[in-house]
């Protein structure tokens, strides 16, 4: 940096300063000098590049104005360089190396939002960034993320770069880019600044150790043809690094203010985890309405079966340029005992995998490849031991579907039943029968039924995350309304006994009365 009063302070803070990568994460405890790197990195490039352009985003606006906001923050960090500053605009302009007011040399900084979605490719379709920086990574969508991502590019001295920042949260789509440099949910330090090589595949980073290996697995991503050269053109992967701080690599903010500190201790056990030691693992309080703790872990399944269900959360829509992130097709199976049991068990055909994620059981697939994959499923689960179970839309294209579903299983020979919980009320009030069990411990799982530990982790991931409300581009509740569906449908049928003479009361062996007792 130009002057020390702005430098990065020495440790991680200067690492990350210092490395070149495409993109790069900062992020750990609340206190550890986040949105300041962002603003001394940003300012470096500003005040010596004439040709550098960066923006800076928060979700909404208003936060970037208050006080200890990133713009509030820049004008009082960059005062002492010499800038301009246009206020309605949230812009300032560096004088730069040798410059004036009148004769500037400097680059340009902008701070503005992404409220809404469409917001990323509306309001910067066609620009061009030396630099984009988001502030509390977690706030944003992940394609707003990789479409910013995609306008780095400019005639700026260095290369363009990403720098984002951003509080732990397992719930986010974020802990997927970073969970590599965990251990244990807590950064580890012998992984500070490893660089990795990623691309990005179905809306999806995937990362390798070198570039090779993803020019090896994706050579379709990597190499281009180019027709007016008649040559093939390589496409290097991008390069990421995560760095992971606390409060303690902020040594100057605990001596400004030291109450901060204990302010961080007085927290819950969850919210002093995550955001005094940084640990990406713990889920706050009151966000749950399942947790996988809950559930008996079984080593095998029960032997003692007396029903079998797999209910379905159907969607018929593939990714698109219009829709990147359609729901899924997802089914949950359920075994209930003679007992009254209810066990979760995965179970799920070798051919429903995603080769990208390998995560089994749920995929993206237009009517007509939808239903021959749950068919396959089906039979793989036993057409006439495993009862199938279908949500009804109350609406009358709804109520269609479901009778054109049922006769196409139906033909096939698999018993197909309605979720007999209407689909009119809300997904919260749909889950809470499950939950309650899960809670109070009426509900197994044989987690070595899950095809492999992908699978598994992303079940219990989306189920954690359900909160009742609608699945978003990256949020899903497939599992979910296909669990509490399963739950509802097999809770609500009763275990029929043998008749016998004996099987009603006063010894009746008529069958009216038999079917009068299990009613």
């Amino acid at each position: 940096m130009s002057k020390p009063s702005i430098a990065p302070q020495p440790g991680k803070q200067a690492v990350a300063a210092q490395m070149n990568v495409d993109v790069m994460i900062y992020g750990g405890s609340a206190g550890s000098g986040k949105s300041r790197l962002l603003l001394n990195k940003a300012g470096y490039y500003a005040h010596t590049d004439p040709n550098f352009e960066g923006v800076m985003f928060r979700r909404t606006t208003k936060p970037l104005s208050a006080a200890g906001g990133l713009f509030s923050e820049a004008k009082k960090l960059y005062g002492q360089l010499g800038v301009d500053v246009r206020e309605q605009a949230m812009e300032i302009d560096f004088h730069g190396v040798g410059g004036s007011k009148n004769d500037k040399k400097g680059g340009n900084l902008k701070f503005t939002h992404l409220e809404h979605e469409k917001d990323a490719e509306g309001n910067h379709q066609g620009l061009q960034y030396s630099f984009v920086g988001f502030d509390e990574l977690t706030h944003f969508t992940q394609s707003q993320f990789l479409y910013l991502i995609g306008r780095m590019r400019s005639e700026a001295e260095s290369d363009s770069f990403c720098l984002a920042t951003t509080n732990p949260d397992y719930n986010s789509w974020v802990f997927n880019w970073v969970s590599w440099y965990l251990k244990d949910g807590i950064f580890d330090e012998s992984k500070l600044g490893v660089i990795r090589y990623f691309l990005i595949v179905d809306d999806a980073p995937v990362f390798a150790d070198t570039e090779e290996e993803l020019a090896e697995a994706y050579p379709d991503m990597c190499y281009i043809y180019n027709s007016v050269e008649d040559t093939t053109e390589y496409v290097p992967p991008m390069t990421f690094c995560f760095v992971g701080g606390t409060i303690f690599d902020n040594p100057a903010l605990i001596r400004q203010n030291p109450k901060y500190l204990s302010a961080l201790k007085a927290q819950t056990e969850i919210n002093r985890r995550r955001l005094l030691d940084g640990d990406w693992l713990a889920v706050p309080e009151g966000s749950q309405n399942f947790e996988r703790g809950w559930l008996h872990k079984l080593d095998k399944r029960p032997t003692n079966i007396a029903m079998v269900a797999r209910a379905w959360d159907t969607a018929s829509e593939e990714p698109s340029d219009k829709n990147r992130y359609p729901d899924f097709t997802a089914s949950v199976k359920m075994l209930k005992t003679k007992d009254g049991e209810i066990v979760i068990v995965g179970d799920y055909e070798p051919e429903s995998l995603d080769e990208k994620t390998q995560i089994y059981g749920r995929y993206r697939q237009r009517a007509g490849q939808r239903d021959n994959s749950i068919l396959r499923q089906a039979e793989y689960d036993g057409k006439k031991d495993c009862m199938m179970i279908l949500a009804i839309d109350p609406a009358s294209a709804g109520k269609f579907q479901w009778r054109e579903q049922s006769k196409f299983f139906g033909k096939e020979g698999i018993i197909v039943k309605p979720d007999p919980m209407p689909n009119n009320k809300s997904k919260l009030i749909k889950f809470m029968p499950f939950s309650t069990a899960c809670q109070n411990g009426l509900v197994s799982i044989v987690e070595s039924t899950f095809p492999n530990k992908q699978t598994l982790e992303a079940f219990y991931k989306e189920l954690e995350q359900f909160d009742g409300e609608r699945s978003g581009s990256v949020k899903k509740d497939d599992w979910a309304d296909a669990a509490c569906s399963c739950y509802n449908a097999i809770v609500s049928k009763k275990i029929r006994g043998r008749f016998s003479g004996s099987s009603v009361a006063g010894g009746s062996s008529k069958l009216s009365s038999y079917k009068k007792s299990i009613q």
